[in-house]
């Protein structure tokens, strides 16, 4: 399992809680890797919210990203699914209202 952190530092609080999140959705400890090109949209995004941006990735070293035989396991997909929401657990329960 691989953890792609995109403008982030290593150990901001967002990543920290992700990394928990990821732990609980796939059972494993992510490896953080800096890894691709850049999105675009993100840099937009911090500016019009002024807030920080988080892209995790999830993938396995044989998925051939962009490739023409390219494949997505679905249990990663599931599991993906599950680290969202547990991340979305994890940042509500530190939201001061």
């Amino acid at each position: 399992m691989k953890f792609l952190i995109e403008g982030q530092e290593e150990n901001g609080s967002e990543v920290l809680e992700s990394k928990l999140a990821v732990e609980e959705g796939f059972g494993v400890k992510p490896i953080l890797i800096r890894e691709g090109g850049s999105i675009p949209i993100a840099a937009q995004m911090v500016a019009t919210t002024n807030a920080d941006v988080l892209l995790p990735g999830w993938g396995l070293d044989d998925d051939g990203a962009h490739s023409p035989n390219e494949k997505f396991c679905l249990e990663d997909y599931y599991r993906g699914y599950v680290q969202v929401i547990d991340f979305g657990i994890i940042w509500r329960s530190k939201m001061v209202v």
